[in-house]
């Protein structure tokens, strides 16, 4: 793939994972989450509240989950997740389809374009798992 196609890949997964523009929310702040720092590999175990089904997930996916819950009503954007998650709609996207949560994408217009802020609307509680 050359830089064009995978720019153009890029995009279609942002835009996927963002299906209908909205307006943005007024007196929202940009702050980012970092994750606290690990020498080992993040997994967790999820469940949902609504109906006690239970999962674990790993990695990228699982900065994501915490990430979400940790931002409550605020969201997130791929912005403030820029110094570990580099392809945020993808683990969005595995979220959604793969663990069947309910995370809603709004678009927020900026100088130069637009950006999606991320809400979990799932109840969920998240536990850590113990790597061996």
């Amino acid at each position: 793939m050359n830089a064009k196609e995978i720019g153009t890949a890029a995009a279609a997964t942002a835009h996927r994972a963002c299906v209908e523009p909205l307006s943005p929310e007024k007196g929202t702040t940009m702050q980012r989450y970092e994750p606290s720092p690990s020498k080992s590999k993040s997994k967790l175990q999820v469940t949902r509240l609504d109906t006690g089904e239970t999962w674990s997930v790993s990695g990228q996916v699982a900065k994501t989950v915490k990430a979400l819950l940790h931002a409550g009503k605020r969201g997130v954007t791929a912005l403030e997740m820029s110094t570990w998650a580099l392809r945020l709609a993808a683990y969005i996207e595995t979220l959604r389809n793969r663990h069947g949560l309910s995370i809603s994408c709004e678009r927020e217009t900026h100088v130069g374009g637009w950006h999606g802020r991320y809400r979990l609307h799932t109840p969920i509680k998240i536990e850590p798992v113990e790597i061996e």
